[in-house]
């Protein structure tokens, strides 16, 4: 996993860059001062990271143990299924570690992209990636201006992504350095633990905007002004 940290955000400063070069979030004027004494990691911000994680940390699982116990392409052949872990795998690749190097570069890839999502969905802390300037965008392709807005961030998640891919294809050090090996149909389950997660991030997300409007309207029939 600090591989494919290290990986994702190589260089390592660049998604740091690009969320610092984020102009400030629209509504900002309207939240409450900052208590100096909390500093940097709010509440908010240790809480959406413990959820994030937990999203990212299952969905891993869920691809790793698919590739493992349910490897899509026997399925696909009609071959029958073994659920082998393999044998000393990781002091070198042999016959029996075909499924587990399959599915660490399935979950490689798909630890890889989340981290790469998370960077567009932490935009903003409670608006939805597709919604997140009402204020000047509309429609259902807002989306694509919101993460072009930010160009020097765009950049990056897609360096990000393409630089996954050598990664995993390239001969040598895939097997010898990584110790996992080339996908094919597993790509699937990349792409649905993906979409998957964006689900999860968005309804975590409506769950908070729902939670303040609730706030919010308690301390305004209390006369308190927000």
């Amino acid at each position: 996993m600090v591989t494919t940290n290290l990986f994702s955000r190589s260089p390592p400063s660049r998604f740091s860059l690009g969320l610092g070069l984020e102009e400030a979030q629209p509504d900002i004027m309207l939240k409450p001062p900052h208590d100096h004494r909390v500093g940097i990691f709010t509440k908010e911000i240790i809480i959406d990271k413990m959820v994030y994680g937990f999203f990212m940390g299952s969905l891993c699982i869920a691809a790793f143990t698919t590739v493992i116990y349910t490897p899509l392409e026997s399925v696909y052949a009609g071959l029958p299924l073994s659920g082998a872990l393999g044998f000393d795998c990781n002091a070198e690749h042999n016959d029996s570690c075909d499924y587990v190097y399959r599915a660490r570069a399935t979950t490689f890839a798909t630890l890889s992209f989340l981290l790469l999502v998370t960077a567009w969905e932490v935009k903003h802390f409670n608006r939805s990636l597709f919604n997140m300037y009402p204020e000047l965008y509309a429609g259902p392709y807002s989306v694509f201006k919101t993460v072009w807005r930010n160009k020097f961030l765009f950049g990056a998640v897609v360096a990000g992504f393409v630089i996954t891919f050598p990664v995993i294809y390239l001969p040598v050090i895939n097997i010898r350095v990584f110790k996992h090996q080339g996908i094919g149909i597993e790509w699937a389950i990349v792409a649905a633990c993906v979409v998957v997660y964006v689900v999860l991030v968005e309804a975590w997300k409506a769950a908070k905007r729902r939670f303040h409007k609730d706030i919010t309207a308690h301390v305004e029939s209390a006369g308190v002004a927000v």
